[in-house]
């Protein structure tokens, strides 16, 4: 990096240029920037403490960054849970969502001591899913597959917690920019289902 009084020069921060503009706006610093190569210039007729300059730009993207890296992490989450989830309560595996009415009805149903019907579908020999269909389940089936809703969803939002863990350990922005958020894979596979009555 090469400063001059008025001129700041800056190797490989074009990504960053928001947070160079909002660091010389909290010290009120008119300037101009423009790319050059690999080097973003910025160049003002107002005097600057360089090094004041880059510690706010380091603060500042490092902050941005890490929302950008949660916010996937929440992202992530949000997509593992909408895929659903598995059950052999009916004898042989079936995939069910997960959004929000299906749990508030599967809990009522649960709670109630209550059978009935509930969407549903197939997971057939190669893994693709037949047609989600409603099929009648007793209290006892619905007792086994509200438990493997509560275990998929405990495990895929502990697993996504740990990741943000690992992603609040981190210190420098080089490494968060090289923070990559691990795919879940499912473990907590039954191995037998409630038998339908």
């Amino acid at each position: 990096m090469h400063e001059h009084k008025n001129i700041l020069k800056l190797e490989n921060y074009e990504f960053l240029s928001d947070d160079v503009a909002r660091a010389l706006a909290q010290r009120k610093i008119s300037a101009c920037m423009y790319k050059e190569d690999d080097f973003l210039i910025i160049e003002t007729h107002q005097d600057f403490n360089v090094d004041e300059i880059k510690n706010e730009i380091s603060k500042l993207s490092f902050l941005r960054v890490k929302q950008q890296r949660e916010n996937e992490i929440n992202e992530r989450t949000t997509n593992t849970l909408l895929k659903g989830f598995k059950s052999l309560a009916l004898g042989t595996t079936h995939a069910y969502d997960l959004n929000l009415e299906d749990q508030a009805n599967i809990q009522s149903l649960v709670l109630m001591g209550l059978g009935g019907a509930f969407r549903c579908a197939e997971v057939l020999e190669d893994e693709s899913l037949g047609l989600k269909t409603y099929k009648e389940h007793s209290n006892e089936q619905l007792k086994s597959v509200f438990k493997d809703l509560l275990e998929y969803k405990q495990s895929v939002l502990v697993f996504y917690g740990l990741e943000k863990e690992r992603l609040n350990a981190l210190e420098s922005l080089k490494d968060l920019l090289n923070f990559e958020t691990k795919a879940y894979e499912n473990k907590n596979k039954r191995k037998k289902g409630a038998k339908k009555q």
